[in-house]
């Protein structure tokens, strides 16, 4: 059961394509049968669109995780203890990104400014 100011986690395989938020187990109960529960007193941290999982080479080759956050690209270190968790999340739009062709008052103003040229 998760103590006050902790919430449960999961260790999951991110999907391609999907949006994630990470987050490092701080305890781990045991429950039996080779079972275990995950929980964190962190905040996750928004990382993106999942691309692709990446290996080292040799002796406890480190395994990462690379993200899409808008065009920045954001990685994960899997922990050696394994404590590295995901929640899947919607997507998030970069702030300055806008949907669709929204006309401002200003351009609007210079195009009607420039048919008057004539």
């Amino acid at each position: 059961m998760a103590q006050p100011g902790e919430i449960e986690v999961f260790r999951i395989s991110p999907e391609e394509g999907k949006c994630y938020e990470h987050i490092e187990a701080t305890r781990l109960q045991y429950i039996g049968a080779g079972k275990s529960r995950y929980f964190s007193s962190n905040q996750p941290r928004y990382v993106g669109k999942f691309i692709r999982k990446e290996r080292g080479y040799g002796d406890g080759g480190e395994v990462w995780a690379i993200f899409n956050d808008n065009g920045r690209e954001n990685r994960v270190d899997y922990s050696y203890e394994g404590n590295t968790c995901f929640t899947e999340v919607p997507c998030k739009l970069n702030k300055g990104a806008k949907g669709g062709s929204k006309k401002t008052r200003k351009s609007r103003k210079t195009k009607k400014s420039r048919k008057n040229r004539k």
